[in-house]
């Protein structure tokens, strides 16, 4: 068995599974999924907020979520009025699903051509995920959840991101965050 995002690469004659996303709040009935209708209908949508959540730094080829040129673009966000930028680092996982809950961006890895949990969580709350997942990675992610159509990512890299970012407006997230969800 191989995590279906950058891992079959390496190992192309393993059966692909997805990552594994638990948290305790997500249920099964209707409740949870009621509970994020709510959250993206009464989200506040001045200014957008983005939740970025940066990973340890290890050094490694697929690991990278971050560049230079990413992280001019995302303090030129934080100079922007329109939008509140959240970067939370060492967090506890409470603290990031409710900061998740706030926001309609969750910022994966724009680098590689990856995706990480980042893009999981953010579609399970309800968040439009920006992530540079390359055609592999999404080849991986919908055989490894037995899916037909691509995942709803908003594709973005390191040299544009600041352009992608802009381009939503208030309408386009909340329906990006809707597809997301569904």
């Amino acid at each position: 068995l191989v995590i279906g995002h950058f891992h079959p690469r390496f190992f192309a004659d393993r059966i692909i599974v997805p990552n594994c996303l638990f948290r305790p709040l997500m249920i099964s009935d209707n409740s949870y999924r009621n509970f994020i209708s709510y959250v993206i209908e009464n989200r506040v949508v001045s200014p957008i907020r983005l939740l970025y959540t940066p990973s340890t730094q290890t050094g490694a080829r697929w690991a990278r979520k971050l560049s230079k040129r990413a992280s001019e673009s995302i303090e030129k966000l934080k100079r922007d009025s329109r939008y509140e930028v959240a970067m939370l680092h060492d967090s506890r996982i409470s603290q990031v699903d409710l900061a998740r809950i706030r926001s309609w961006i969750s910022l994966d890895e724009v680098v590689t051509g990856s995706m990480h949990l980042v893009s999981y969580e953010a579609f399970a709350f309800g968040n439009v995920a920006i992530n540079f997942a390359d055609d592999l990675s999404i080849q991986y992610f919908k055989t490894s959840f037995g899916a037909e159509h691509d995942p709803p990512f908003y594709r973005a890299n390191e040299d544009n991101l600041f352009d992608k970012i802009n381009e939503l407006d208030a309408t386009s997230l909340k329906l990006l965050a809707i597809d997301s969800f569904e």
